[in-house]
């Protein structure tokens, strides 16, 4: 087996069973978790009237209610501030502030302790690495990241896969460009931008000799 392919490649190469397994372990905790440290979680998983116990097979989560933002934004607004009585964690926990990008209503406000935001970052490095990114390119993240959870779990993705990483920071578009150029950038997130830098400079900017992906 070819274990470059692979970020991680015991998670992704095991069995099915084993992995679903695996997967309902983790899910089981998690809202263990959510249930004895969570009010907001707490009160919605019993209204549902199911436990942790309950859930014995992947097909029993389906009856785990879905919770929506809207639902979340109404939770944000108990005490304590920011994050109401969705809060899992001691205040005196938390390290990062993030927030969602408010395109659907308010945004939602998001915290994590430290070892949450490394979940997090390990989660995203299975995306990127899939991507292909690795320990040898130079990434640009053509993205002003201000408060936007996205983009900073990407930026530390690539650090922890062992990428260099060249933020995007408030640059425009073409100084954006003209970065990626000047510093010979192999990879760039989001791949999305590539249309935008197109569709604005496309008469002055030949994105196709680009090396990036």
């Amino acid at each position: 087996m070819d274990t470059a392919r692979y970020w991680n490649a015991i998670t992704e190469t095991m069995p099915r069973e084993q992995l679903e397994r695996l997967q309902l372990n983790a899910f089981t905790k998690r809202m263990k978790w959510a249930i004895d440290n969570s009010p907001f979680y707490r009160n919605r998983y019993r209204q549902a009237g199911i436990e942790p116990d309950d859930t014995k097979t992947l097909d029993d989560v389906r009856r785990v209610p879905l919770v929506s933002k809207e639902e979340l934004r109404v939770a944000q607004q108990a005490e304590p501030y920011l994050y109401g009585d969705i809060l899992g964690a001691p205040v005196t926990e938390l390290t990062a502030y993030h927030q969602t990008a408010g395109t659907t209503g308010k945004p939602l406000y998001v915290t994590d302790t430290y070892e949450s935001w490394q979940n997090m970052v390990e989660a995203f490095c299975y995306n990127i690495y899939a991507m292909g990114f690795r320990n040898t390119d130079r990434v640009s993240i053509a993205f002003p990241y201000n408060v936007f959870i996205a983009f900073w779990v990407g930026h530390y993705a690539a650090e922890k896969i062992g990428c260099e990483v060249v933020p995007g920071g408030t640059m425009d578009t073409k100084a954006r460009i003209n970065k990626m150029k000047e510093v010979r950038a192999t990879a760039r997130r989001p791949p999305s931008f590539a249309a935008l830098a197109i569709s604005d400079f496309q008469s002055a900017i030949d994105i196709a000799s680009s090396p990036t992906s």
